[in-house]
């Protein structure tokens, strides 16, 4: 088989076969829409995309947030990123260095405190997600871009048994980066 074809089956097969840790968003109590920017972004240039959070269940749902980041929790999202060959992009700068210094036995990453955040039925929070501050895009292409967030979010310990636990995936957007 030819390794461009290869590639782009193994690309279906990424986007087409679910996973036991991510489920569907009609199943669950929340779903993530990722938005993709409307043009090219330029070589050098931050990328923050917009990531809105939905209770999509029948009841309150409260869930950690952090003090001082409205309306940014995005650091509670793993941020996914190909490149146009289906390889993970490398980590940025700084998490080359934390990832140094956890090495050395250093902190790592720190912790933040956390307070409730609570979503009614129905209503979404958007949220923004860095992500040149964990991944390098300096070399111009097509990125493919998703997110997850971990679950529960804080489902009622007697919901949490109902729903599944794991995560939960966004929808998957693409990203052009330019010269």
């Amino acid at each position: 088989m030819e390794q461009s074809s290869l590639r782009l089956l193994c690309l279906v097969i990424l986007f087409a076969v679910p996973t036991g840790l991510t489920a569907s968003a009609a199943k669950g109590p929340v779903s993530v829409i990722l938005e993709a920017p409307g043009k090219p972004l330029k070589l050098g240039a931050e990328l923050v995309l917009r990531a809105t959070l939905k209770n999509d269940s029948g009841h309150d749902i409260t869930f950690p947030a952090s003090p001082g980041l409205v309306p940014s929790d995005g650091f509670r999202y793993e941020i996914h990123v190909l490149d146009s060959r289906a390889r993970p992009a490398p980590p940025s700068a700084r998490v080359r260095e934390l990832r140094k210094a956890r090495a050395k036995g250093g902190p790592g990453i720190a912790v933040i405190g956390n307070i409730g955040r609570t979503l009614k039925p129905g209503q979404a929070l958007p949220e923004e997600i860095n992500v040149t501050r964990d991944y390098d895009l300096s070399s111009p292409g097509i990125y493919t871009i998703w997110v997850t967030r971990p679950l529960p979010l804080g489902v009622p310990v007697w919901a949490a048994k109902k729903y599944w636990k794991g995560s939960v995936r966004s929808n998957t957007i693409t990203v052009t980066v330019v010269k």
